[in-house]
């Protein structure tokens, strides 16, 4: 799907490359596309599996991967603790 959307924008404005950001890739089709690492909790382990996660997919050919930085589900109210997580995380 990735290389199909690729193609059909990159015809209908050739003169610009564009940007794909999906959850759902395999190894090589970040020359399709860019990929997300998805959803993540907010705390200390998840933020050590994402730099993993960025590292192993540009690996495997998709050099533009992103994960949700500082966590996408929070867990309870803004602490220090959270915003030096989230600084840390950035």
């Amino acid at each position: 799907m990735a290389e199909g959307t690729n193609n059909f924008l990159t015809k209908f404005k050739p003169n610009k490359r564009p940007f794909i950001m999906t959850k759902n890739t395999f190894a090589g089709s970040g020359k399709y596309s860019q990929h997300l690492l998805g959803e993540t909790h907010r705390n200390w382990e998840n933020m050590t599996n994402t730099i993993a996660g960025v590292m192993n997919f540009n690996m495997f050919g998709i050099p533009v991967t992103g994960p949700d930085t500082c966590g996408y589900y929070s867990q309870g109210t803004k602490t220090k603790e959270t915003e030096e997580l989230c600084a840390r995380w950035i």
